[in-house]
C-alpha cells in the first residue's frame, strides 16, 4: 500500500531503503530523540506482521515511520517512531496527520498512541497540536548513554479523532 497527500508519500520500506533509514536515525539531529535500533532490527521489522515500516518521501526520502500493534485485537496502535531528516518544513506534521487518518479510517483503530522523550518539547508540542492527549509520564524508563530518561505517553481516541475531522 502507498499513501499520498500533497507533496508527501508514505510507502512500505524495502531492504534497499535500510541504508537511508539507518543514516537518518543515526544523524546527530535525530539520534538523541529515538531509541536506536540496529540495522538487523530494522530489517526484522520489515518481516514482522505486527509492524508497518514506511518511508516518508516527496521527490526523495525525507524520513521513515514505524507503526506497531497491527495484529492487536484491542484496536490500539502505536507510532513506534518517526524520523524526519528535513526539519522545520512541516513534513513531520503531514506524515503524522496522514498516519493518523490511516490508523483510524483504514485500520479502524480505537486508540493511537506514542511515547516521546520528555525533553523533546518540539515533538510534544506537535502531537498536542494535532489533538493527542497526554496520559502520563514513564519516569526514567529508558537507559541511554547519558543515563535514565523519561517518556511522555500521549494518545488519541477514535472519538477525539472524529471530533477533529468533523
Amino acid at each position: 500500500m502507498s499513501l499520498l497527500t500533497q507533496e508527501l508519500t508514505l510507502r512500505p520500506t524495502t531492504t534497499d531503503d535500510l541504508d537511508f533509514v539507518f543514516e537518518a536515525e543515526s544523524a546527530p539531529a535525530n539520534r538523541r530523540f529515538v531509541i536506536p535500533w540496529s540495522r538487523e532490527q530494522h530489517k526484522a521489522a520489515l518481516e514482522d506482521s505486527n509492524l508497518q515500516h514506511w518511508i516518508v518521501s516527496s521527490d526523495r526520502p525525507l524520513g521513515y515511520c514505524i507503526l506497531a500493534g497491527i495484529d492487536s485485537p484491542n484496536q490500539s496502535y502505536e507510532m513506534r517512531r518517526i524520523v524526519i531528516t528535513d526539519k522545520g518544513q512541516g513534513f513531520g506534521r503531514r506524515a503524522i496527520k496522514l498516519t493518523t487518518e490511516y490508523i483510524f479510517d483504514e485500520l479502524e483503530a480505537h486508540r493511537f498512541w506514542v511515547e516521546v522523550k520528555d525533553f523533546d518539547v518540539r515533538t510534544l508540542h506537535l502531537y498536542r497540536s494535532l489533538g493527542f492527549v497526554e496520559e502520563g509520564k514513564l519516569r526514567e524508563s529508558y537507559k541511554s548513554a547519558k543515563g535514565f530518561e523519561s517518556l511522555i505517553l500521549l494518545s488519541m481516541l477514535r472519538s477525539e479523532y472524529e471530533e477533529i475531522v468533523g
